[in-house]
């Protein structure tokens, strides 16, 4: 809400239904953040989230003349946007924060694996649901669910991979995804899969 230099009142409605959601633009993940026409606005400003818990937002496009603008530049974080219309010296408020909009890739999903004889070796057959815009993927290893997960391998393409020397116990694995300069959320909980043999059972003594 606003007054004019002539004392008359004027107001603009607040932009609605603020979105944002990742997506590809010129081989570049961005973050494409839309809202609702406001009647009568000439131009909107969208405004970020400053970085860390900081509830303060800085100006970061000016002048849009149409209900969408793309930020190729995104936090490395959760991305909030706010949205206000303008016509001539008539402000709107402030729009609803669009939600948090990680600016990552989705973690690699329903993991599994499979412990299989491969030419009398004990092998771990690992597979997992492909995320989006994934190029890559990583695998990591740690013998706990706790401990410092080292690397296996990278520049996987594919969405399964095998663990041809599995530790001998507890085998725990985190996989995470990249794709066009952008990894994924932090690591799933890790998926365990324990390498060994079954102990002989009914056995029979006299």
């Amino acid at each position: 809400q606003s007054y004019r230099s002539d004392n008359t009142y004027c107001s603009l409605s607040a932009p609605e239904n603020v979105q944002a959601e990742l997506i590809m633009n010129e081989a570049k993940l961005v973050i494409n953040v839309s809202w609702d026409v406001v009647k009568y606005t000439k131009y909107y400003k969208v405004y970020r989230k400053l970085s860390g818990n900081s509830s303060s937002y800085e100006m970061v496009a000016d002048s849009v003349t149409t209900t969408s603008w793309i930020d190729n530049n995104p936090l490395n974080e959760d991305n909030y946007y706010k949205i206000y219309a303008f016509t001539g010296n008539c402000t709107s408020p402030a729009s609803n924060a669009s939600n948090g909009l990680n600016y990552s890739l989705a973690a690699p999903s329903d993991v599994k694996g499979e412990l299989v004889l491969n030419n009398d070796n004990l092998v771990i057959n690992l597979t997992w649901n492909k995320v989006q815009w994934a190029e890559s993927y990583k695998v990591y290893r740690c013998n706990s669910s706790n401990g410092e997960f080292k690397l296996l391998t990278d520049t996987i393409t594919t969405n399964s991979w095998v663990d041809k020397t599995p530790l001998v116990g507890s085998n725990y694995y985190k996989i995470v995804a990249y794709g066009y300069g952008v990894s994924s959320q932090d690591c799933p909980d890790s998926y365990f899969v324990k390498c060994g043999l079954k102990a002989p059972e009914n056995v029979m003594t006299e």
